[in-house]
């Protein structure tokens, strides 16, 4: 990632944590970084899987199955696992991969 990348995505995750509870609260910051995990996932984010990386980092294990079904539903495919197999990030990518149902596949 280059460093202006870097420093967005930094300024970016300062400020989600820097508002206060009455302001944004816990479920809405979650929110925020599902919507962007998603939308960094689709192929026209392709060229920043730091910014997919780095939400689904702040994604709770629980709400992996809700981030695949939005995943596939505004994306057309699972852009997540594709970003994170391109990005070699194999132990995350199985991590999401086995909350995949057979039905899902």
């Amino acid at each position: 990632m280059g460093l202006k990348q870097a420093e967005a995505v930094e300024f970016f995750w300062n400020k989600i944590k820097s508002l206060p509870e009455d302001e944004l609260s816990a479920q809405q910051k979650d929110e925020i970084f599902m919507k962007t995990a998603v939308r960094a996932a689709g192929s026209r984010c392709n060229s920043y899987p730091e910014v997919f990386e780095f939400c689904f980092s702040q994604i709770s294990p629980d709400k992996y199955p809700e981030l695949l079904r939005r995943d596939l539903a505004e994306n057309r495919y699972y852009g997540s696992l594709n970003t994170l197999q391109g990005a070699l990030r194999f132990d995350q990518f199985q991590r999401l991969f086995d909350y995949l149902e057979p039905c899902d596949i």
